[in-house]
């Protein structure tokens, strides 16, 4: 069972969300098996079978795997690019002209030659990733060569457009700009922006790193 796979399902995740027992699972399976269970409000996990207490709003509510989730789009798209012989999806070409020579993470297109260098001059879509075709990518137990220059977004589930940019700490959760202005706008003095708590982070350990230094001499 790699990483990118659910145990429950045996497919690549989707929406991964991990229980407090650190198992995780698709959240439509954990829908699922919700339904075979007698109350709503706690959930055997599939895999150690603890009873875990699920959050308000049920396992909705749980909080994403975004290393799973991550794992799970970049297995994909290695999977599309390193032996695909497939046509371009934009202009419908079906000669050798048409040919796909790439494929567009954002987008999830196979280009041809063309709509390639179109795709890269255009405003809309100029910063978008592409992959070339029989690209490969090197695997090894702690990354993938893809995740190099392609770091899947992670999304608010429960604002999908916006992208998670900051950190509650009342609620000791990643929340986006909408949830932040709105849903914590009682403390918001609670919630930062991820840059600055990754600072803060960093010299926190820098500042326990010397005090250990200066213990042990």
């Amino acid at each position: 069972m790699s990483e990118a796979t659910c145990a429950k399902c045996d497919k690549y995740y989707v929406d991964p969300r991990m229980l407090p027992c650190l198992h995780s699972f698709c959240l439509g399976c954990l829908k699922k098996e919700l339904e075979t269970q007698e109350t709503q409000n706690s959930l055997h996990c599939p895999s150690c079978k603890e009873e875990v207490t699920l959050p308000g709003s049920g396992v909705s509510d749980l909080p994403q795997d975004l290393h799973k989730s991550n794992e799970a789009e970049i297995t994909r798209i290695s999977e599309k690019v390193e032996d695909a012989d497939e046509q371009c999806e934009v202009c419908g070409r079906t000669d050798s002209t048409g040919k796909a020579v790439a494929y567009c993470i954002e987008c999830k297109e196979y280009l041809c030659k063309f709509c390639e260098g179109r795709h890269g001059r255009r405003e809309m879509t100029a910063d978008h990733n592409l992959v070339t075709i029989g690209q490969r990518f090197v695997k090894t137990n702690e990354t993938s060569s893809i995740s190099k220059f392609y770091q899947p977004k992670m999304l608010c589930v429960h604002h999908r457009s916006h992208v998670l940019e900051a950190y509650c700490k009342k609620c000791e959760k990643l929340i986006c700009m909408v949830c932040m202005n709105f849903e914590h706008d009682d403390h918001r003095g609670e919630c930062k922006y991820l840059e600055q708590v990754a600072k803060e982070e960093r010299e926190s350990l820098l500042t326990c790193q010397r005090e250990a230094k200066v213990a042990v001499a």
